[in-house]
């Protein structure tokens, strides 16, 4: 049997003390990462060094999912359509060093980019113009040059809120179609519709120890995109373990479900039940 050297042996044991503190002292947190996480003082200098590489683990919003991690969470993408140009701002709260997607694609590429008022480069990301941020908050800015204006603009799907302005005209009602395409020139005739908001929630009930609830939201979404609050979702006593959805959402400190929508999209969320 071969013998492992003694820094495997040390990054191990490091690796199980931090992971039965970070994860086995107290339940899920609901909405963000606990700040005073109970690490033996002794096993504290080695938090960076056990977590590189799986900093999302630390990401509030998917809980004990690691693969649904939520690290980005975008305020409102505020556009201005000039004929010649155009602009972003949008402000990121961010929960460990990510890239963050830009408007626009590799055809239409956002240029004079800044993060927090000092120009950084842009990078191809999965074919999507991107951005790298530190954990924080950070304010991103940027424009665009063509030579006519175009029909249509990328949206990332992590953007849940637009702002639009067309030649200095307010656009009500931005449409963005199933692809993420933000349709600049979009018909006048088209009518404006009031915000409209009809909810179904369908559960599922697992007579298991402990008893778990899946929760699936079914929504029906009209007039302008926004953010929304509901605030019984989740049953009394409910633990949320993880939560999938299409547009941005969280669950704020005191249970409450937190979306970004813009019409029609769908949410799932499973709980357990303590006995």
């Amino acid at each position: 049997m071969a013998i492992l050297p003694k820094s495997v042996w040390v990054r191990a044991i490091a690796l199980v003390f931090l992971c039965l503190c970070l994860t086995g002292v107290t339940p899920p947190a609901v909405a963000t990462v606990s700040p005073s996480l109970e690490i033996p003082p002794e096993l504290s200098k080695w938090k960076s060094w056990v977590l590189y590489g799986m900093e999302e683990k630390l990401c509030p919003a998917r809980y004990n999912d690691s693969e649904m991690s939520a690290c980005l969470w975008p305020s409102r993408l505020k556009l201005t359509i000039e004929e010649n140009t155009g602009k972003f701002e949008q402000q990121w709260l961010v929960f460990r060093d990510v890239w963050a997607p830009l408007p626009g694609s590799p055809e239409l590429y956002p240029n004079s980019v800044e993060l927090d008022g000092k120009r950084v480069p842009v990078l191809l990301w999965g074919l999507v113009p991107s951005i790298w941020l530190s954990k924080g908050e950070h304010r991103v800015s940027g424009s665009f040059s063509w030579k006519e204006l175009p029909d249509t603009l990328m949206i990332p799907c992590e953007s849940g809120m637009l702002t639009l302005a067309v030649k200095g005209r307010l656009v009500e009602q931005p449409l963005i179609d199933s692809s993420g395409r933000l349709w600049i020139q979009k018909r006048d005739s088209d009518p404006i519709l009031e915000n409209r908001l009809d909810i179904r929630v369908f559960r599922l009930l697992k007579d298991t120890i402990p008893m778990t609830a899946i929760h699936h939201l079914r929504m029906n979404v009209s007039g302008q995109a926004r953010e929304i609050r509901l605030n019984d979702v989740l049953l009394k006593g409910d633990i949320p373990l993880q939560l999938t959805s299409a547009l941005p959402a969280r669950i704020g400190p005191s249970g409450e479900v937190m979306i970004q929508v813009r019409p029609v999209f769908h949410l799932r969320g499973k709980n357990f039940q303590p006995i």
